[in-house]
């Protein structure tokens, strides 16, 4: 059965035998991209591994993998980059604000603006189904001193805010994991 394998037949004249090569078949593996568009095309022989390639991005979401496996091709195949939402929250105890979702500013930087009165916050940035804390004191009148905000890390406590009361916005970078906080317009 040769079930769409390339066989050659060749007569050895110095053994006097009949010498049969196997030549596997070749399938095309494509890697498409959320719209459709091709990435990588290549040809694969029968189970052998096809080679992804490198990462494909997408503004506003993460890339979460392929939807399918490709480490033994036997037939043609189609791999689709997957994606999930690349959201980011502010999550805490903010006087019966129970946390926002916020929106994109641009590049990696996600904003959330809220109004605070006067008091003491505990919160944690949540993105990715990753939580990001610092265990950190923020004072209202010494923020001045950071300019470039907080390092938000997996897994520490919560970040506390001891805020004056008024606007607040939360900028923070999905890359960088920093955390700038603005408040009554200046970076604080």
């Amino acid at each position: 059965n040769a079930s769409g394998s390339t066989y050659t037949f060749r007569y050895n004249t110095a053994t006097r035998m009949l010498e049969v090569l196997y030549v596997p078949p070749t399938y095309t593996v494509v890697f498409k991209d959320w719209n459709g568009a091709t990435l990588k095309t290549q040809y694969v022989k029968r189970g052998n591994p096809a080679y992804a390639p490198q990462n494909p991005s997408r503004a506003g979401y993460i890339f979460t993998g392929w939807d399918r496996d490709f480490s033994w091709i036997y037939e043609n195949t189609t791999v689709t980059a997957q994606y999930s939402l690349n959201t980011v929250n502010v999550m805490g105890e903010f006087n019966n604000w129970e946390g926002t979702g916020m929106v994109p500013a641009g590049g990696n930087k996600y904003t959330a603006t809220i109004e605070l009165p006067a008091g003491t916050y505990k919160f944690k940035i949540k993105h990715a189904d990753t939580w990001y804390g610092n265990g950190g004191t923020i004072e209202n009148s010494t923020l001045a001193t950071s300019a470039i905000g907080w390092e938000m890390v997996w897994d520490q406590g919560d970040c506390t805010l001891n805020a004056a009361g008024g606007t607040y916005t939360f900028n923070f970078n999905t890359e960088t994991r920093m955390l700038e906080i603005l408040y009554k317009g200046a970076i604080y």
